[in-house]
């Protein structure tokens, strides 16, 4: 019985040993993965960096087209209240006109006050008009510059958008690899401690062994030897129970984990379809290969639906990476979707203040 214990424990220790090797190993690969992802990390950083001074940069430049475009619009609103007061102007001294001769079929000089007086207004209103036509080109011009620097400070905004997420994958790749290194010491670890245990069962089997088939024998001593082992055995019966009662637990939890990512896994089946059905898909490209990766997620949630919970092989982290990487192609949509909606808006803003213009300039 001791020599089946024995060689037992002593292949159980082979391969508490076996595991610190082969733990050591995948932590010495995990420290060169996370060495070298580190290295990528300052180029992104100052990559970020100058992408963030950029759209800073644009956004203000952004920010003075549109004093420029204000300051314009508003010597345009003055040339046209000027156009419009010199048109009152004139026509108010227009219906005040005197006979042109008096009864002597004289010239009126008081007509020829008034007529002097209508070619100053006159020239007036031409002046204002042609005021008005420059401040109107100052005006289109300023707006034309505004909207340029809107594109610039959307395409900076977008690149910035994009430098932050190639930072925050590379960083998480980093993190990822840091967990590696930490959940491979962790196993060091315990394969030691594992094997320094076994040691330690070896050596008090050992001593057992020699107390039991010591010579001559004492029987009393064996007695207590025997009550040893009784009560050995019984507590190794007692921690197996507790095992069972804990692989019990695992199994309740596993079910529980598994539902929930069945009804995850019909939440991204909605969303598939939705994506499917809205009309302007087809302007997103990335569109589609999201759909296909959402479905692929949901048809392997529905195959292994069929198992029992202990018998499923679900691929959760790989499920987790497929959707993270959607969710990465659905903000880049998303930011696509805004842009085009704030040149939109630019487009509605600028033909209400066309309309707007129009109205004003009604004789």
């Amino acid at each position: 019985m001791f020599g089946h214990l024995r060689a037992h424990l002593q292949e159980q220790i082979t391969a508490a040993h076996t595991s610190a090797e082969q733990a050591s190993t995948a932590r010495t690969q995990a420290q060169t993965d996370r060495d070298q992802l580190a290295e990528r990390l300052p180029p992104l950083q100052d990559a970020l960096a100058q992408a963030q001074a950029t759209a800073q940069e644009a956004t203000a430049a952004l920010t003075a087209a549109q004093a420029v475009v204000d300051q314009r619009r508003q010597a345009r609103d003055d040339a046209q209240a000027a156009l419009v007061n010199a048109r009152r102007a004139l026509a108010d001294h227009a219906a005040n006109e005197p006979e042109r001769f008096d009864e002597r079929h004289h010239l009126n000089p008081e007509w020829v006050e008034w007529k002097e007086r209508r070619d100053e207004l006159s020239a007036s209103v031409q002046h204002a008009q042609a005021a008005l036509e420059d401040a109107n080109t100052l005006l289109a011009q300023a707006q034309q510059a505004r909207d340029a620097a809107a594109e610039r400070a959307n395409q900076a905004a977008a690149a910035a958008t994009a430098a932050q997420e190639q930072l925050d994958a590379a960083t998480e790749r980093v993190a990822e690899a840091q967990r590696r290194v930490d959940a491979a010491t962790a196993a060091i670890n315990d394969a030691e401690q594992a094997a320094a245990r076994l040691g330690e069962q070896l050596s008090k089997l050992d001593a057992r062994a020699a107390r039991v088939l010591a010579e001559p024998l004492d029987r009393t001593d064996l007695e207590h030897a025997a009550d040893a082992e009784l009560a050995d055995l019984l507590g190794r019966r007692h921690e197996r129970h507790e095992l069972f009662m804990q692989r019990a637990s695992l199994n309740t939890d596993r079910a529980a984990v598994l539902a929930a990512h069945d009804q995850t896994a019909d939440a991204v089946q909605l969303l598939q379809r939705s994506i499917g059905s809205w009309p302007d898909s087809g302007r997103y490209p990335a569109l589609a290969g999201v759909a296909d990766a959402l479905g692929q997620v949901a048809t392997a949630s529905m195959t292994q639906r069929a198992r029992p919970p202990a018998q499923r092989t679900d691929d959760l982290p790989a499920v987790q990476a497929i959707l993270v990487e959607q969710l990465g192609a659905l903000r880049a949509a998303l930011q696509q979707a805004i842009v085009e909606r704030q040149f939109a808006a630019a487009a509605v803003a600028q033909a209400a203040q066309a309309m707007a213009e129009h109205e004003k300039a009604e004789p």
